[in-house]
């Protein structure tokens, strides 16, 4: 019987590109990425405030006795500020791009924007910063929750 023409092709379905090797960030980079990062934040934190009572001063308020919430929240929006956009974007912050680490998914790509916001949020999880150096996989609730990996970076 003759070939059928409208048949699909036999061809091999094959990825022509290998996966990434992703090298885990050792503790100490990671340690000095949370110094950096938190330096930078609370620097963030400090021109918000001093900014702050012009723009209400124009209100007739000021901040004087803060609620004990308010360090927490001003803390939660210094970081997600800081944290989102270039985690989601590029995947290293300031203080990964300093020690040569990133942040990527399980494909070697930046995390985008729902695991990064999902990383920043993880990070509030009460001693999730002590997971990451006392755990042999050195992986945080902020990187297993939106299944993330901080890796070195390839040169």
């Amino acid at each position: 019987m003759p070939e059928n023409p409208y048949r699909a092709p036999n061809s091999p379905v094959v990825d022509a590109v290998a996966p990434p090797v992703l090298v885990p960030a050792e503790r100490w980079r990671r340690l000095l990425n949370f110094v950096v990062d938190y330096f930078l934040i609370t620097l963030l934190i400090t021109s918000i405030e001093y900014a702050a009572p012009s723009w209400l001063a124009g209100l007739g308020q000021t901040i004087f006795h803060r609620p004990p919430v308010y360090s927490l929240v001003m803390l939660f929006l210094g970081a997600s500020i800081y944290y989102i956009p270039q985690e989601a974007l590029w995947g290293v912050t300031v203080g990964k791009q300093l020690t040569g680490t990133r942040v990527v998914d399980e494909h070697g790509r930046p995390p985008g924007w729902r695991k990064a916001i999902k990383r920043t949020v993880g990070r509030f999880i009460p001693f999730d910063a002590l997971a990451v150096l006392l755990t042999a996989r050195r992986r945080g609730f902020h990187d297993a929750w939106p299944n993330t990996y901080v890796v070195r970076r390839q040169r």
